[in-house]
């Protein structure tokens, strides 16, 4: 916050208003507190590139440059530390050597060019030709100085990375481990996808990526974001000369972080504006610049001056709008930790037995004979792909335990296919096991992201286990006849569209069923692949298996294909009313099948009792032994 201070002192001499405001919007950043509350490396970095752009932007039109005087090397030899440590700290750290290169040569040639026409005192700034007399091999020693410094303090690094992964940089190395973007993004497709999240991490997205603060703190944001790009667009039309050059280099240096960061988030998903943060300083001084621009000295005294009783807040009203929207900002960070942070970060609840609730889905599995699993609750409304669904595990603690377990949560779609995972701890890290007291009855829970790719509809099922260590060292589970079980999988859903499915069936039907099932059509090739269309108007009490007969002109039977449908995943009690469904299924044909005309015959039945369901014809009389019956449904040839 200080070297912000500082360095907006530099970039606007004279201007204190807004250099407390962007010592400010560094200090308040409610993402930035948060980052620097945990480990992080770009905490260190925020520091060293601040401490690294105070020494490289030049001080005073009199005294262009920290690094670059006449006497001494001890400039050169602390911007040199603070690259070089930049640099070891994080690869973007890098950018920080171009614009130092820029300034070390800029400054030194303004030091030492004759002093005649000197206009950058003013707003004018003149590139004039390399002037007689400047020694550049003075100027390849100050660079020399500082760069040699550089990499004598990370240079090891690099070479280390050279010899590890035969890159330097080590950025593939990096993709490979974080997960490379699959399929390959544009960059527009990036803007147009991800600038939301980028300019919300930027402020305040807490956890990983986890914690959402409420509307009215983002549209604050929002709102400051854009007046401070309105004021610095106005500000830049308004200028008839070009910026002065600490503008430009700090400008430059968040640009270069920009493009750096950019090239990073096309390889792999890292698109947090929190990987801004090592430009934090230059980017709040432009934020500060911008959303004072309307409030400058000339634009306040016209408006307190308008009417009878002007207000004559005089040169003081700068300072005022600065301190006002400081204060805001103090405001914001402080209410953020205690109203949304902290209540994602406390234990879950501890509960008597007498508190368990009524919808308990028990389970009763054991883990490693000191956990038990008592049971769940779970979301019975339909879900979509790229949802989450909520689920509750109620865990009883059997012993003492020293180990804290990790849990594995795997969310499993149609054909038992992983949608969504979490590895973490009890209570999100909150509820280690070992704190456990035996007895407890602990309320667990989580909120399991669905894959947007997920196959729908189909049930949503869970496969649990603790592990110690590493997922492999999983702990024995005992089920409650004393079975051992290699994992615990249970239905916790429903996965239905999340947009309206329409069916284009071949041969169309309306026959219906019991419980409002109907039958909208059938599609079916030679090969013996075949589609049913279903819908139901109502909710269905149980699981029905469908069967479905294939005969020969002289009605006997040739193959059948009888199965729940959707092969189990989609039971009819889970069936979504209104929603149709195509159920794909096969015969196993005879190889010998002769040419001709076959027909279908199909219906359900209960797989307890082997009883029918009631089955009727599309004008209301009942098929005969309730099979309906689909002729010439197939040609062979």
């Amino acid at each position: 916050m200080l070297l912000t201070f500082q360095l907006a002192g530099r970039a606007f001499p004279g201007n204190e208003p807004l250099a407390l405001l962007a010592a400010a919007l560094v200090a308040f950043n409610a993402m930035a507190l948060f980052i620097n509350a945990s480990a992080n490396n770009d905490n260190l970095l925020m520091l060293l590139s601040t401490a690294a752009l105070f020494l490289i932007v030049p001080s005073s039109p009199a005294d262009r440059s920290t690094v670059g005087r006449r006497g001494g090397w001890g400039g050169e030899v602390s911007l040199g530390l603070l690259l070089g440590a930049a640099a070891l700290t994080k690869v973007s750290g890098l950018v920080l050597w171009p614009v130092a290169a820029l300034a070390i040569s800029w400054s030194y040639w303004r030091s030492e060019r004759p002093r005649t026409n000197d206009r950058f005192a003013g707003r004018t700034l003149i590139l004039e030709p390399w002037p007689l007399g400047l020694d550049p091999w003075a100027l390849a020693l100050r660079l020399a100085i500082v760069f040699g410094t550089a990499l004598l303090v990370c240079g090891w690094w690099y070479w280390r990375n050279e010899q590890l992964y035969g890159e330097w940089l080590g950025l593939k190395t990096m993709v490979a481990i974080a997960g490379p973007r699959e399929p390959a993004i544009t960059l527009w497709q990036l803007i147009r996808n991800e600038w939301r999240g980028f300019i919300l991490s930027y402020w305040g997205v807490f956890g990983v990526f986890t914690i959402l603060p409420p509307a009215w703190v983002s549209l604050f944001f929002d709102g400051a974001s854009l007046w401070a790009l309105a004021g610095g667009v106005w500000v830049m039309l308004k200028r008839r000369t070009w910026p002065r050059a600490e503008v430009i280099l700090l400008g430059l240096f968040c640009l270069l972080t920009l493009v750096g960061l950019v090239n990073w988030t096309m390889q792999t998903f890292a698109s947090q504006g929190r990987l801004m943060f090592g430009a934090i300083a230059p980017l709040s001084i432009f934020m500060a610049a911008g959303i004072l621009a309307p409030f400058s000295r000339h634009i306040t005294n016209r408006i307190t001056h308008l009417g009878p009783y002007p207000l004559a807040l005089g040169p003081w009203s700068f300072g005022i709008w600065a301190l006002g929207f400081g204060i805001l900002l103090f405001l914001v960070a402080a209410i953020t930790p205690l109203a949304f942070i902290a209540p994602h970060y406390a234990p879950p609840p501890f509960v008597g037995e007498s508190d368990r609730p009524s919808d308990l889905r028990e389970i009763h599995a054991t883990f490693g004979e000191q956990i038990e699993l008592i049971g769940y609750q779970a979301a019975d409304q339909p879900q979509v792909p790229g949802g989450s669904l909520r689920v509750t595990f109620y865990w009883r603690a059997l012993k003492p335990m020293t180990q804290d377990y990790a849990l594995a949560l795997h969310l499993l779609g149609r054909g038992m296919e992983e949608v969504g995972k979490i590895d973490t701890w009890p209570g999100g890290g909150n509820a280690p096991t070992s704190q456990w007291t035996p007895g407890m009855i602990l309320a667990d829970t989580y909120l399991l992201p669905i894959d947007a790719q997920a196959l729908a509809p189909s049930l949503l099922r869970l496969d649990l286990n603790f592990w110690e260590n590493e997922p492999a060292n999983t702990l024995p589970i005992t089920a409650p006849d004393g079975r051992s079980l290699s994992s615990v999988t249970f239905t916790v859903g429903r996965l239905t569209p999340a947009q309206a499915v329409t069916v284009k069936p071949t041969q169309v039907n309306g026959s219906t069923f019991e419980y409002g099932i109907k039958l909208l059509g059938v599609a079916v090739d030679a090969q013996g692949a075949f589609t049913l269309y279903w819908q139901t108007d109502q909710p269905i009490p149980a699981d029905y298996t469908v069967f479905v007969h294939l005969l020969d002109s002289h009605g006997t039977q040739v193959a059948q294909a009888d199965a729940p449908p959707l092969a189990g995943d989609w039971p009819t009690s889970a069936w979504a009313p209104g929603q149709p469904f195509a159920d794909a299924r096969r015969f196993d044909l005879p190889e010998a099948l002769p040419p001709g005309v076959y027909d279908l015959q199909l219906g359900f039945y209960d797989p307890a009792s082997g009883a029918r369901l009631a089955a009727f014809r599309p004008d209301g009389i009942e098929w005969q032994d309730d099979v309906v019956v689909l002729e010439h449904a197939l040609e062979i040839q």
